[in-house]
Parts: C-alpha cells; structure tokens; sequence
C-alpha cells in the first residue's frame, strides 16, 4: 500500500520504509518513478493549513540512497518510532517545559491529536546516504557534493513559504569538514533572515548530555518553549 504526499509543485508517494537514526526513514519517496527525497519535511495535515511558529532541525543528509527533490514533503513518526534523530528533536521541545512527566512519548501523542507538529526537519547536504554505505563510502560521496549543488540546495529550501514562520534552526551534526560549505551557506542565509540558530553535536542518545548542554548554553530551551506554546495555542 502506498500513501500519497506532496511536495511543492510535484507529487510524490512513500512505499515501504525502515527505521534509522535520520530522516533516511523515508525510503520509498517516489516520483515519476524516480526515488526522491523531499528536501524539508513536517509532520501531521495542519502544520501547513496553520500559521503557528515552527523549528528547524538540520541534519547531515537523508538516510536513502535517493537523490533530494526540491519542496516540502511529510515525516511520519507514528511508523517510525525508532527514528533517533527525530526522537532527540522531540526529546528536546519536551524537556524545555521543565515538566518530567512529559517527555518525548507524550509530546508525539499530543502532535498525533493535534495532526500537527512545531518540528521540520530538512538536511545539509543534496544528496541521500542509507547505512548501506559504509562509512568510507559516506565521506567520499559527501566530499564529491559540489559547492553549486550544496548552495542550489540551501538556496531552495529558504525559498520555501514555510521557511517565513521558522524562527529557531538547529544545525545538528555538522562539524566535519564535508558539511562545512553548506553549514556555512545555512549560517549565511539564516544571518540575512534573522533567524537565531544553535549548533549542536548530531541528535542521537549517545549525545544528549552534550546536545543538552549547548542548548542550555545558546539560551535555546526559552525558545523552543515558546513555540510549544504558540504551537499549543494555535490548535
């Protein structure tokens, strides 16, 4: 069975999947036959209709071996429940109410009845990498991204309608050297936008006292507890 989704401008469907530590989840993206991975995605039918405040989270590059299309697609994290980096992101919108009880489970199921989320996600780079791509594999295709096609990317998805309610952008992940020109060009457009932004270490468990830990130190869990909060508010 194949469920529909859209992209701006283009049509695209998703087939089978598997759980991984990224949006590479998404591994049956399909359109005119040709696999391809939306570059932004959200979650749930009214985070577009809507115009409540959202977040940003920017990894390295999807998890399939699929090439990035242009536009806004959608994630689903109730097929996914394993997905780490969607559930770190998760993890931290809930921790900023510094309410214990309510933690990453709770904040999905609120999202699943409110059929909307304050979390995008988009990617660095261009281009998909499942982890049937050793790591060897991984760093020379990384490094063959051209900075044209790097720049074409980022360029695209500050162009989206979306981008406009934005207002906090997680660049996760991207320290290595591969990433470095299209973290830039993120920073770039993000300085000319005046949207704030927090570096992290990649979201994955393993992580989370680091990640936590440059949250704090950006002043990042008032904001994402504001959007919670006008996420609330607006549904």
């Amino acid at each position: 069975m194949t469920t529909t989704h859209h992209i701006t401008g283009l049509q695209v469907g998703m087939g089978t999947v598997r759980d991984s530590a990224h949006s590479g989840v998404l591994d049956a993206w399909r359109m005119n036959e040709t696999r391809k991975h939306p570059a932004l995605i959200a979650y749930g039918a009214k985070t577009l209709s809507q115009n409540f405040p959202l977040a940003l989270v920017v990894g390295r590059e999807p998890q399939v071996d699929e090439e990035v299309a242009a536009g806004v697609g959608s994630y689903d994290f109730t097929a996914h429940p394993r997905c780490a980096f969607w559930n770190i992101a998760y993890r931290l919108m809930a921790r900023s109410t510094g309410q214990p009880e309510f933690g990453t489970a709770a904040f999905k199921q609120e999202c699943v009845q409110r059929k909307a989320s304050p979390i995008l996600f988009a990617d660095a780079l261009p281009i998909g990498l499942s982890n049937r791509n050793d790591a060897r594999a991984k760093h020379l295709q990384r490094s063959e991204v051209s900075d044209e096609a790097a720049d074409r990317h980022v360029k695209g998805i500050f162009e989206l309608d979306i981008m406009k309610r934005v207002q906090l952008v997680i660049l996760s992940g991207h320290q290595a050297p591969q990433f470095q020109y299209a973290t830039n060009a993120y920073r770039e457009h993000l300085r000319k936008a005046g949207k704030p932004f927090i570096e992290t270490a990649f979201l994955y468990p393993t992580n989370s006292r680091k990640i936590e830990a440059q949250i704090e130190q950006a002043n990042g869990w008032r904001s994402l507890r504001a959007l919670l909060v006008e996420f609330r508010n607006a549904l």
